[in-house]
C-alpha cells in the first residue's frame, strides 16, 4: 500500500453484535480484569468466538475503543502504520502526526522515532481506551512484530492493547506474563460449557434438545462454537431425525468439512498438510511415534522445512518440532500432558483428516497402522498397539497382543474395549483358539449378552478335551464358521493364562456362575462357584477372587447376610492380593450395599472411601465407577445433593467407559434417586429407562422387577395412580404368597400402591409379614422403610397413636446413621407425622433437622427454644451433629464435601448462636435445646 492509497473503512469497524448472543459473564469478568495490564491476548483456532466475544464486551464496556481488522495485505510496515493511525484517530483525530510526517518523508529510515512520537501524543492526552487488532495471525512481517513489541514496552498508561489471533505472536509474552501485564484467554476458556451449549442450542437456535443430546454435541465438538453452530443449522427442521444426526455428527459432515478445509487445512503449507493427513491415524501422538509412521529419515528430506521455518527450539525429533508448531499456531492440536510430549487432534478435525486420507490415499492406511502398532508394542502401549493392528487387519498380530493385555483390562473393568476388539476379529479365528473363546465369553457376559456365553464355553471345554494324546475333535461353531480341526493347543502353550487344565475349567465354571446369577438360577451359581473353588489352584488368587465374589453376591441375593459378608470379605482380600481391581471394587461395593441394607450407613461410607483411595493410588484409570456411585448414593441419603451429583457423575462416566452392565444399572438407578430428591421426576424416569435398557439385555426376572418397581414408585410420586396400579396388577403378588428377599423391594412398592388406593388392610397385612422377615435378617435399612410405611398406613386409618409409635421406632433406628431422604422423599404425609412427633417431644433435634431438610427452616422457627434468638441453619445442624459424633474439622469437611475454611465458619456461627466458646459446651447446650438427642 502506498501513502496516497485510500483506506478500506470496513477494516476499522467493530463487528456488529447479533441479537440472542449467549451471555458469558465469566469471560467478561476476565476481560475486565485484564484492563489493568498492558495486553490481552485472545488466542484460539478458527470458530471459537474470539471476535464475537471481544466485540460484544467492548460494546457494553464504559471504555472507548479503536478496532482494526488485519489481513495478509497489511504485512508492509507503511501500510500497517497507515491503518494504525486511522484506528487511533477514532479516539482522537489529532493523533498520528508523527506517522504522517514519517510516511511522507522521502525515505523511512527508522521506525523508533515514529513510534516514540506516537506514544508521546497518546501519553500527553491521557485518556483511557483499548486498541483491538483482530486476526493478528495474518501478520508475518518481523518488522511489524517489532513495532508491536516496542509499543508494548512503552505503552502509555491509559492505553490497553487487545490482540485477537489464531496463533501466538512472536512478542515478548513470557516477560509480560511474569510482570503481570498479560491477560490470556485461550481455547480452554473459550470452549462453551454445557450450560452455555444448552443456552445456545435451545434458546438462541430455538432447538428442543434433551440434556443427553446436548451433552453428546458438547462432547463431540469439545465446546467448539463454530461446530455447534454448524450442527444447529443442520438440525433445523430435522424433527424426529435429530437423534440420528446427533449420534453420527462428525468431521465428515459436509458443513464441518467445508469450514475446516477452507479455514484451516487449505491455509497450511504442503508439508504440514502431509503431516496432518498421515498422523491422523493416531488417536494420540508424540514426536518419536510420528517419526516412525512417517519414516522421517526419507520423508523429512522431501517435505520438511528448514529449521528457521518452524518456530520453537531445536528438538531431536523433527515431528516434535512440527507438533509444537501446530500447538503454537492453534491448529486444533490438544496437548495431553504438561511436558508437551503427547498430543491429539480435536475430534472433528481428526475426523476430517481421516476421511480425506481415506479418499485420497486408502492404500497407505495399513502400512501407517502397522508402523504405529510396532512402535506402540515396543514402547509398552499395548492397547494402542491392538487398535492399530486391528485397523491394519493384521489379525495374527492383534490376537497375540490381545492375549497379552486382556487380563489387565479385566482388572480395570474395561469390558467395552475387550468386546470391541473381539467383535473386530473373524469368528473362525476366535473359535480356533480356546483363550480367545474364553475372553469373548467373559466380555459378552459382562455386558449382559448372556445367551452368547454358553456356546463359547462349550468350545473351550472341547479344546480341553483335545490333549496331544487324544484324537482331535471338531468343536461346534456358529453356522458358517470354519476352523482348523487339526490345531491342538496344549496346556503348556505360552498363551495359556491359567497354569493348569483345572484352572481354565474353573474359569468356565465361574463364567457359568455369572450367567446363573443373572438368569434367576442363584442356587446353581453357588454350586458352580464351589466347584470352581475346588478346581482352581490355591495359589491362583486371580481365579479364586472371582469365584468368591460371585458366590458371595449369590448369598447376598438369597438374603443370607452372614454368609454373604464372610464370602465377600474373602473375595476382596484375594482380589487385592492378586491385583484384580474390578473384583476388588465389586466385592467392596456389595459389602457396602450389605452394610446399607443393614442400616449401617457410616460403615458403608468408610468402605466406599477406602475403595476410592485405592483407585486413586493406581497408576492407570479403573473403569468401574461403583465406588463413586455408592458414595454418591449415600450422600444423597444424607441430603448432600451437590456432593452426591459430583460422585454420581464421575461414577457414571467411568461405568459407561468400562461397559459392565451391573455397574451401569446401579449407576443409573442411583442417579434416578438423586433426580427424585431434587424434584426432577421426569428426569428420574429417564435414568430408570436407561437402567431398563441395560437390564433387558439379559432378561433377568428379579432385575427387571427391581427396575419396574422403581418406575412404579416414580409414577406414584407424579400422581399417576392408574399406571402404578396396572404395574401392581401385573406384578401379581398376593398377600398369602411366599416372600423372598429378591422381590422385597417390589413388595414394598406394592404396599405403596395399596396405600395410595386406600387398601389399608391389604397394605397393613403385607407389612405385617415383611417386617419380621427383614428384622430377623438384620435388614435395618428396610425395617426403617417398612416402619415408615406402617406409620403412614396407620395414620390413614386415623390411628394417630399407633402411627406415631411406628414413626418413633423408625426414627430411633434411623437417627444414629443420619437418614434424611428416606423420610423427606415421602413428602407432605410424613411431614405431618414429623410435626406431630415434634409436638410430643419425640426425637426433637433429629425431627427438626428432617423438617429443615424437607420443608425449609421457616417451619422450624415456631418450634425453637425462645432463648435461641437466631436459629441454626440446616447445614449448621449437620455440622453440629458431626461435632457431637466426635469428628475433627477436617473429617467434617471430608464428609460434607466442603472446605476446611467453610467448616470453621459454620462452627464459629454455631458458637455465636448457642453462646458457647468450645465444642463440649456446644454439644451440651444443643442437647438442652433439643437440637441433639441425649446419649442413650
Amino acid at each position: 500500500m502506498t501513502v496516497g492509497s485510500p483506506l478500506l473503512a470496513t477494516k476499522l469497524f467493530a463487528p456488529e453484535v447479533r441479537s440472542g448472543q449467549v451471555a458469558r459473564p465469566r469471560l467478561v469478568a476476565c476481560l475486565n480484569q485484564g484492563l489493568g495490564g498492558k495486553l490481552t491476548l485472545v488466542s484460539a483456532p478458527a470458530g471459537f468466538g474470539k471476535t464475537t466475544l471481544v466485540g460484544g464486551w467492548l460494546r457494553d464496556a464504559q471504555r472507548p475503543f479503536a478496532w482494526l481488522s488485519l489481513d495478509e495485505g497489511d504485512n508492509q510496515p507503511a501500510g500497517f502504520l497507515l491503518y494504525l493511525r486511522a484506528a487511533l484517530q477514532q479516539i482522537n483525530g489529532a493523533w498520528g502526526q508523527a506517522i504522517d510526517t514519517a510516511l511522507h518523508a522521502p525515505q523511512l529510515l527508522s521506525l523508533q522515532p515514529v513510534l516514540t512520537g506516537l506514544i508521546n501524543e497518546i501519553a500527553v492526552d491521557g485518556r483511557r481506551f483499548a486498541l483491538v487488532l483482530d486476526d493478528y495471525h495474518a501478520i508475518t512481517n518481523a518488522a511489524i512484530h517489532q513495532i508491536l513489541a516496542y509499543l508494548l514496552d512503552h505503552l502509555p498508561p491509559g492505553m490497553h492493547l487487545i490482540l485477537i489471533t489464531r496463533a501466538d505472536p512472536p512478542l515478548p509474552l513470557a516477560r509480560l506474563r511474569v510482570r503481570g501485564h498479560l491477560n490470556e484467554i485461550r481455547v480452554d476458556e473459550l470452549r462453551f460449557t454445557v450450560e452455555e451449549t444448552t443456552s445456545f442450542l435451545n434458546q438462541v437456535m430455538g432447538l428442543d434438545l434433551t440434556p443427553e443430546q446436548i451433552a453428546t454435541l458438547e462432547a463431540r465438538t469439545e465446546g467448539w462454537i463454530a461446530g455447534l453452530q454448524l450442527a444447529a443449522l443442520s438440525l433445523k427442521g430435522l424433527g424426529k431425525d435429530a437423534a440420528g444426526f446427533i449420534e453420527a455428527f462428525a468431521g465428515s459432515h459436509r458443513y464441518v468439512m467445508d469450514y475446516l478445509i477452507e479455514e484451516v487445512f487449505s491455509q497450511q503449507p504442503s508439508y504440514v498438510q502431509e503431516f496432518l493427513l498421515q498422523t491422523s491415524v493416531l488417536n494420540r501422538m508424540c514426536g518419536p511415534l510420528c517419526d516412525t509412521i512417517l519414516d522421517l529419515d526419507a520423508w523429512w528430506l522431501v517435505h520438511g522445512p528448514d529449521q528457521s521455518q518452524v518456530p520453537g527450539r531445536v528438538i531431536q525429533s523433527p515431528s516434535q518440532r512440527i507438533l509444537e508448531h501446530l500447538e503454537a499456531t492453534n491448529l486444533f492440536t490438544v496437548p495431553l500432558d504438561q511436558e508437551r510430549r503427547w498430543y491429539r487432534y480435536h475430534h472433528l478435525f481428526a475426523d476430517l483428516l481421516r476421511d480425506r486420507l481415506r479418499q485420497t490415499s486408502p492404500g497407505r492406511l495399513p502400512a501407517l497402522h502397522l508402523r504405529a502398532a510396532a512402535w506402540c508394542e515396543q514402547n509398552g502401549l499395548m492397547e494402542d498397539a491392538v487398535h492399530h493392528a486391528l485397523q491394519a487387519r493384521d489379525f495374527d498380530l492383534a490376537t497375540r497382543l490381545i492375549v497379552q493385555v486382556t487380563d489387565a483390562l479385566w482388572a480395570r473393568s474395561e469390558v467395552g474395549t475387550v468386546l470391541r476388539w473381539m467383535k473386530a476379529l473373524p469368528d473362525e479365528l476366535i473359535y480356533a483358539q480356546p483363550r480367545l473363546c474364553h475372553i469373548y465369553a467373559s466380555a459378552v457376559a459382562n455386558v449382559g449378552q448372556l445367551d452368547a456365553v454358553e456356546p463359547l464355553l462349550q468350545a473351550v471345554e472341547a479344546w480341553l478335551a483335545e490333549t496331544p494324546a487324544s484324537p482331535p475333535c471338531v468343536v461346534s461353531a456358529p453356522l458358517g464358521v470354519q476352523r482348523d480341526p487339526h490345531r491342538v493347543l496344549a496346556p503348556e502353550d505360552p498363551e495359556w493364562r491359567y497354569a493348569t487344565r483345572e484352572g481354565l475349567l474353573a474359569m468356565v465354571e465361574i463364567r457359568r456362575a455369572f450367567v446363573a446369577r443373572f438368569s434367576d438360577h442363584i442356587p446353581d451359581a453357588i454350586t458352580l462357584c464351589e466347584r470352581a473353588l475346588d478346581r482352581a489352584p490355591a495359589s491362583n488368587l486371580f481365579v479364586q477372587s472371582m469365584a468368591l465374589l460371585f458366590k458371595g453376591h449369590a448369598h447376598f441375593l438369597l438374603g443370607d447376610t452372614g454368609m454373604a459378608n464372610r464370602t465377600l470379605m474373602a473375595a476382596s482380600a484375594a482380589a487385592q492380593a492378586s491385583g484384580h481391581l474390578a473384583v476388588y471394587l465389586s466385592a467392596l461395593h456389595y459389602l457396602a450395599q450389605l452394610r446399607s441394607l443393614q442400616g449401617r450407613l457410616h460403615e458403608a461410607r468408610a468402605i466406599y472411601q477406602d475403595a476410592i483411595r485405592f483407585v486413586v493410588e493406581q497408576k492407570e484409570d479403573v473403569f468401574a465407577g461403583v465406588e463413586q456411585v455408592g458414595l454418591g448414593d449415600l450422600l444423597r441419603e444424607w441430603n448432600d445433593l451437590d456432593g452426591a451429583e459430583r460422585h454420581l457423575r464421575e461414577g457414571l462416566r467411568l461405568a459407561e467407559r468400562g461397559g459392565d452392565f451391573v455397574f451401569l444399572r446401579d449407576g443409573y438407578l442411583a442417579h434416578a434417586r438423586l433426580e427424585w430428591a431434587r424434584g426432577n421426576l421426569a428426569r428420574a424416569l429417564v435414568f430408570v429407562q436407561k437402567a431398563e435398557q441395560v437390564v433387558r439385555r439379559h432378561q433377568c426376572d428379579w432385575e427387571m422387577a427391581l427396575v419396574e418397581a422403581w418406575r412404579a414408585r416414580l409414577w406414584l410420586a407424579q400422581g399417576h395412580l392408574a399406571a402404578a396400579s396396572q404395574w401392581a396388577q401385573a406384578y401379581g403378588l398376593r398377600v398369602e404368597d411366599e416372600l423372598c428377599f429378591l422381590y422385597e423391594f417390589g413388595h414394598l412398592t406394592r404396599v405403596r400402591v395399596r396405600l395410595a388406593r386406600g387398601d389399608l388392610d391389604g397394605a397393613g397385612q403385607l407389612l405385617d409379614r415383611l417386617l419380621p422377615l427383614a428384622g430377623a435378617a438384620g435388614r435395618v435399612g428396610r425395617v426403617i422403610e417398612m416402619l415408615l410405611l406402617q406409620a403412614l398406613v396407620r395414620q390413614a386409618a386415623s390411628d394417630s397413636r399407633a402411627a406415631l409409635s411406628s414413626l418413633e421406632r423408625a426414627l430411633a433406628l434411623a437417627e444414629p446413621e443420619g437418614y434424611v431422604r428416606i423420610f423427606v422423599d415421602e413428602g407432605a404425609p410424613v411431614a405431618g407425622l414429623l410435626q406431630q412427633a415434634l409436638s410430643r417431644g419425640i426425637a426433637p433435634g433429629y425431627v427438626r433437622r428432617l423438617l429443615a431438610a424437607g420443608l425449609g427452616a421457616a417451619v422450624l422457627q415456631p418450634q425453637v427454644d425462645p432463648s435461641l434468638a437466631d436459629p441454626l441453619t440446616a447445614r449448621e445442624l449437620e455440622v453440629l451433629d458431626l461435632i457431637a459424633a466426635g469428628l475433627r474439622n477436617q473429617e467434617i469437611a471430608d464428609q460434607l464435601v466442603i472446605s476446611l475454611a467453610t467448616v470453621k465458619r459454620h462452627i464459629s456461627n454455631i458458637y455465636g448462636k448457642l453462646r458457647v466458646s468450645h465444642r463440649t459446651q456446644a454439644v451440651v447446650r444443643a442437647r438442652e435445646l433439643g437440637l441433639l438427642p441425649f446419649e442413650r
